[in-house]
């Protein structure tokens, strides 16, 4: 089976030049990437093999994003640190990024699920962060992390 890629370099490019504006307005531009790819796209296309692992909580284990990341560390080495500051800053406001991509992901989700949408954490390697919410604990979190790229309600 085909993996389904969002962009490769193309959103590298849109999340630098979101990055060199690093204010609320980055993150809403993000937002709209997200948000645009919803009009054309059905939510099986991008988050696939879904499980609900609690009543109406549901864990994605692989990002769908994980191909375009492995396609541009294998022609640059590394995702620049952009990607990264962008997420830190998202989720001083409380969001669930472990990089940039997270902010035009949960977009499209919200797109396409609607106002009962809530992300609950993600997991890129090593690096863990869960969205400021009460619907699970941080320890619950946690867990359905530990073998899953992301967490979230609808």
């Amino acid at each position: 089976m085909a993996t389904y890629d969002l962009g490769h370099t193309g959103f590298v490019r849109i999340i630098r030049a979101a990055y060199r504006l690093f204010d609320v307005g980055a993150i809403g531009l993000l937002r709209m990437a997200g948000e645009e790819i919803a009009e054309n796209t059905k939510l099986d296309q991008v988050d696939k093999d879904l499980a609900e692992v609690q009543d109406g909580i549901f864990a994605l284990a692989v990002c769908p994003f994980a191909g375009t990341i492995a396609t541009y560390k294998n022609c640059c080495g590394s995702l620049p640190e952009d990607m990264f500051a962008l997420a830190d800053h998202a989720n001083t406001q409380g969001e669930a990024w472990v990089s940039a991509f997270c902010g035009i992901h949960q977009a499209f989700r919200r797109a396409k699920i609607g106002d009962s949408y809530q992300q609950i954490g993600c997991r890129g390697g090593d690096v863990v962060v869960i969205a400021d919410q009460d619907i699970l604990s941080e320890d619950e979190a946690r867990s359905i992390l530990e073998k899953n790229a992301c967490v979230f309600a609808k």
